[in-house]
C-alpha cells in the first residue's frame, strides 16, 4: 500500500511541475514578438551614404528605446538604447513590441558643397510613415535635431553630423505584436 502512495504522490508532483512549467514556459502562439520597421522600397526618397558622407547625406535611421540614450551622441558609437538600425534604402529593423521607442535619422551637412552654412538652420530633414502609425511629412524641428560631430560649425567652409529625433512628444511609439511600420519617405532637404 506504501508503494502504491508514493507512486500517487509521485505522479501528482509530476502533474503539477509539468503544468507549471508549461504555465510559465509558453510555447509560441505564433504571433510575432517583434514589429518591424521598413523603408518602402517602391517609395523610397532615402539616399543613404553607406557610412559617414563625404558631402552631405544620411548615414543611419536608428530605432532608439525611448529616454535611454543622449540624444546629442553619435549613435553609431554607442549600442546602450538601440533597439535597431537601418542602415541603406531597402533596410530594415525588428523591434520589441509594445516597447517605446524614438526614430531618429543621423544626418551630414557639408558647406559650400550643399548648403549655404554648416548649420542646423541650413538643412532638414522629412519623414513620412505609414502602417503602425502615421507622422508627416513632418519636417525635424531645429528644437529636435542635435549636432554630435562638426568642424566649423555655422561657417561657410565646414560640417555637421546631426541626429533628427521624432519621439512624440517626448512618449515614444510603440508597434503591437507582429505590427508593421514603413517609412515611406525620409528626405535631406540642404539650402543656400
Amino acid at each position: 500500500m506504501k508503494i502504491k502512495s508514493l507512486i500517487a504522490y509521485a505522479i501528482v508532483l509530476l502533474v503539477i511541475a509539468t503544468g507549471t512549467y508549461v504555465f510559465f514556459n509558453r510555447a509560441s502562439t505564433g504571433v510575432s514578438h517583434q514589429g518591424n520597421i521598413t523603408i518602402v522600397p517602391s517609395r523610397v526618397n532615402v539616399v543613404f551614404g553607406y557610412s559617414i558622407p563625404t558631402y552631405s547625406g544620411i548615414e543611419n535611421i536608428y530605432i532608439m528605446d525611448t529616454g535611454t540614450y543622449t540624444k546629442s551622441n553619435d549613435l553609431g558609437t554607442i549600442t546602450t538604447g538601440r533597439m535597431g538600425v537601418i542602415e541603406s534604402s531597402s533596410g530594415s529593423a525588428n523591434v520589441p513590441y509594445e516597447n517605446t521607442f524614438d526614430i531618429v535619422v543621423a544626418f551630414r551637412v557639408k558647406a559650400p558643397e550643399n548648403a549655404a552654412y554648416a548649420s542646423k538652420e541650413n538643412a532638414q530633414i522629412e519623414l513620412t510613415t505609414s502602417n503602425g502609425f502615421i507622422v508627416g511629412p513632418e519636417n525635424g524641428a531645429n528644437g529636435n535635431e542635435y549636432t554630435f560631430a562638426s568642424s566649423g560649425e555655422n561657417t561657410a567652409s565646414g560640417w555637421i553630423r546631426v541626429n533628427a529625433v521624432w519621439d512624440n512628444n517626448g512618449n515614444g511609439y510603440t508597434l503591437h505584436a507582429g505590427g508593421t511600420l514603413s517609412l515611406d519617405s525620409v528626405k535631406l532637404w540642404c539650402w543656400w
